[in-house]
C-alpha cells in the first residue's frame, strides 16, 4: 500500500474539515429553520386554545429570534387584537405594511381593514373588503378568508352601535355579517349577537304589552337564529293574543332545543286549548291535548309540581276574623275561604291549610280535607267547581303587650296525603300594642279589625 506524502495528507485533511464544517452549517441552518416552524405552529395551536397572552409571547420571541417577518408581524397583530390591545396591533401591522408597502394582495388588505377596524372606521373596513369580494369566485382560495374578514368587520360594527344603545342599528349590521359569514362558527357567534339584541328588543313590547307588535319583530328574526328564548317569547305572544294552536308550535319547536325548560310552559298551552275546545263543547278534539300535557308534565318534573299545573286552583274568597280579646291579649283568627277550581279534570284529593305565622314562626294552623273521591271538586266551569269552608285555629296565639306585631295569615293547598304545600293567598295583621287606641278605617267591614292591612293574593310555594 503506497504511502501517502505530507502535503496530499494535509490536503485532505483541510478537504474533510471543509466538508465537516458544511454540514455542521447546513446543519444549524435546518435546525434554526426548523425551529422557527415550531415556534410558529406552537402559537397557531395556542391562538386555537384561546390562549392568545402565550401565543403573542411566542410570536414577539421568534421576531427578536429571526428578526422583521410579515407573517410573523400578521400573527402578532391578530394575537394583540384577540386581546383587546389595538394599540399594540395597530405598530406592528403597520410594521407588516411597510415591509411590503406596494401589496396590493390579499393578506395586505386584510391588514388595511385591520388597521380600519382599530380606528373605529367601521364603514370604510367594509367597503373595501366587499369591494373585493365583488371581483372574488367562490373557487378563488381568498373567497373564503375574505367572507370572514367581511362578516367580523360587520359584528365588531353592530358590537359598538349595540354599546351606543342603538339596538336597530346594530341588528342590521349582524343581519349584514351573517349574510356574509364564511365558517359554521362564525355564524353561531353572530345568531347569538341577533339573538341578544332581540331579545332586548323584544324586552319593551313585553313591557308595552304589545304582543302582536313582538309577533311582527320577531318573525323575521327567527328566521335567521333558533334561539329558545326568542321562540318562548313568541309564543307568549301567541298565547296572549288567543292564537293557541300558533304558541303550541312555537313552544314546541323550543321544546325540541331545550326541553327541560320548555315542558311546562308548552303542557299549559295544551291544556289552555284543550279547555278552549272543551268550552266549545268539542271534547273528543280536547283530549289530545289534555293527554299530551299530561304525559309531558309527570315524565319531566316531580309528580308534586305535575299536580298543581294539571289540576290548578285560585282562592276566590280569603275572609278574615281576627276573633282579637284585647284585654287577655289573645288572638284566636277564622276565616271563610272558598276554592274555585282552574283545571280540566275533576279534583279528587285536595286539602286546605289556614296558617298564621310571625316573622320567625308558625304560630297556629288547620288543614281540612276540601276535595276526596267521594266528593271531588268538579272540572272548572261546571256545578261544584267551587267550594267554601271556614277555618279557624285550634287555640287562642298569646300576644305580646310590649310591641306592635304583624302576623301573616296564609292559605295553601296541597295534593294528596304527602304533597307539599302551595300558597295561594296571604292577608296581613297589624295588632297595635295595649297603649296605643285601635285606630278604625272606615270600611265597615267587621271582619277587619281596625289597625288591620289587606294584601293582595299572591301565588308561591313553602314546603
Amino acid at each position: 500500500m503506497p504511502v501517502m506524502g505530507p502535503g496530499l495528507q494535509l490536503m485532505l485533511t483541510v478537504l474533510a474539515a471543509i466538508v465537516l464544517s458544511g454540514m455542521v452549517f447546513s446543519g444549524l441552518l435546518v435546525f434554526r429553520h426548523s425551529d422557527y416552524d415550531d415556534l410558529m405552529t406552537r402559537g397557531q395551536h395556542l391562538v386555537a386554545e384561546g390562549k392568545v397572552a402565550r401565543a403573542a409571547t411566542i410570536y414577539e420571541r421568534v421576531l427578536k429570534q429571526y428578526g422583521e417577518s410579515y407573517p410573523v408581524y400578521l400573527a402578532l397583530g391578530k394575537a394583540y387584537l384577540a386581546m383587546d390591545a389595538p394599540e399594540k396591533a395597530r405598530a406592528v401591522l403597520e410594521s407588516a405594511l411597510a415591509l411590503k408597502p406596494n401589496d396590493g394582495g390579499l393578506e395586505a388588505l386584510m391588514v388595511k381593514s385591520q388597521l380600519l377596524v382599530i380606528g373605529k372606521d367601521y364603514k370604510a373596513a367594509t367597503e373595501l373588503l366587499s369591494a373585493r369580494l365583488e371581483v372574488v369566485t367562490k373557487e378563488d382560495p381568498g373567497w373564503k378568508p375574505l367572507r370572514v374578514a367581511l362578516a367580523d368587520g360587520y359584528s365588531l360594527w353592530g358590537d359598538s352601535l349595540r354599546e351606543q344603545s342603538k339596538l336597530d342599528e346594530a341588528l342590521t349590521k349582524y343581519k349584514e355579517a351573517l349574510a356574509v359569514a364564511g365558517a359554521y362558527t362564525q355564524e353561531q357567534a353572530i345568531e347569538k349577537d341577533i339573538a341578544d339584541v332581540a331579545l332586548q328588543l323584544s324586552e319593551q313590547y313585553v313591557t308595552d304589552k304589545n304582543p302582536k307588535g313582538l309577533i311582527k319583530a320577531l318573525t323575521p328574526i327567527l328566521e335567521l337564529t333558533g334561539e329558545p328564548t326568542l321562540m318562548v317569547r313568541m309564543a307568549d305572544a301567541y298565547q296572549e293574543t288567543g292564537e293557541l294552536d300558533k304558541a303550541i308550535t312555537w313552544y314546541r319547536r323550543a321544546y325540541d332545543a331545550e326541553p327541560e325548560t320548555i315542558q311546562i310552559k308548552l303542557s299549559q298551552a295544551m291544556l289552555a286549548r284543550g279547555q278552549e275546545l272543551l268550552d266549545k263543547g268539542k271534547s273528543k278534539e280536547a283530549a289530545p291535548y289534555f293527554s299530551e300535557a299530561e304525559s309531558l308534565l309527570t315524565t319531566t318534573i316531580s309528580e308534586d309540581e305535575a299536580m298543581a299545573t294539571l289540576y290548578p286552583v285560585e282562592i276566590d274568597n280569603f275572609q278574615v276574623i281576627p276573633n282579637l280579646n284585647r284585654s287577655a291579649l289573645l288572638l284566636q283568627p277564622s276565616a271563610k275561604i272558598t276554592v274555585k277550581s282552574q283545571s280540566y279534570k275533576p279534583i279528587n284529593d285536595l286539602r286546605v291549610r289556614f296558617l298564621v305565622r310571625s316573622e320567625s314562626a308558625v304560630l297556629a294552623e288547620n288543614v281540612v280535607q276540601l276535595a276526596t273521591d267521594e266528593k271531588p271538586l268538579a272540572l272548572m266551569g261546571k256545578s261544584g267547581s267551587s267550594r267554601s269552608v271556614t277555618m279557624g285555629v285550634p287555640k287562642a296565639i298569646q300576644l305580646d303587650a310590649s310591641k306592635d306585631q304583624v302576623l301573616a295569615l296564609q292559605v295553601a293547598v296541597a295534593y294528596g296525603s304527602e304533597g307539599h304545600w302551595h300558597t295561594k293567598a296571604v292577608q296581613q295583621l297589624k295588632i297595635q300594642a295595649p297603649t296605643q287606641a285601635p285606630v278604625p278605617d272606615g270600611s265597615g267591614d267587621d271582619a277587619i279589625e281596625p289597625g288591620q292591612q289587606r294584601h293582595s293574593f299572591v301565588d308561591g310555594t313553602t314546603h
